[in-house]
């Protein structure tokens, strides 16, 4: 079976493969969003851009958009090519904490949450990130990589297959945030425990099928693009 779950939509294979495709870079932040969006602008020789809320946005191009929002409802043809990543929730936590005031303040809103929640960050999941994975993790009406940002190192196998062309992933670096190390540890590892169980039990890498057999030109024309 490969990479392919179960859950596979009935547009399995690629219908496009003679557009170029448009790729959508997304995630809980903090963990590999930005390293595979500029992976995929130097393989392909695309621009990138930032999107808030993928849902209203028109004018796509031939790039890579990053973002963290939550999974859109529509469908998207096969020319889409959607990458989640995901990781230690923890991890995560501390590491958008380490950023300061100012990140902080606009990482809450590209989350969709209030960055006034933050100082109470260690007792409760204020970022949204178990609604933002639950949104993801599953079977869309599009084609879908998930990828877990601890072995993502170990997978570029695996966005190569995704993505049909070859990419150079850059040298590896260890993460500065750990959470065990941090001395409200106790508190962090009780607020995100079920998430990061949740989290400890999806696969590594995880190729999800389920784009409707549109061209690009026809589903812009069905939505008004």
């Amino acid at each position: 079976m490969g990479l392919y779950g179960n859950e596979v939509g009935e547009g399995a294979g690629f219908s496009n493969v003679k557009q170029k495709p448009i790729f959508i870079a997304a995630g809980l932040g903090r963990c590999g969003t930005s390293l595979v969006t500029r992976v995929l602008a130097e393989a392909f020789g695309y621009e990138y851009t930032w999107v808030t809320d993928l849902d209203v946005t028109r004018r796509w191009k031939h790039k890579v958009f990053k973002t963290h929002d939550y999974a859109p409802a529509r469908a998207y043809p096969g020319v889409f090519k959607f990458i989640y990543l995901f990781g230690n929730p923890m991890n995560i936590a501390c590491s958008v904490d380490l950023k300061g005031q100012r990140f902080v303040d606009q990482h809450y809103l590209h989350l969709h949450s209030d960055p006034a929640l933050h100082p109470q960050w260690q007792d409760r999941d204020t970022m949204k990130l178990a609604e933002n994975l639950d949104s993801w993790h599953r079977s869309h009406e599009f084609d879908l990589l998930t990828l877990r940002y601890e072995t993502l190192f170990d997978n570029g196998a695996a966005i190569e297959e995704f993505v049909e062309h070859k990419i150079v992933m850059p040298e590896f670096r260890n993460r500065k945030a750990n959470w065990e190390e941090h001395s409200a540890a106790d508190r962090i590892g009780r607020t995100y425990a079920e998430l990061n169980e949740t989290i400890n039990r999806a696969e590594d890498a995880r190729i999800w099928r389920g784009a409707p057999r549109l061209d690009l030109a026809l589903w812009q024309r069905l939505r008004g693009v």
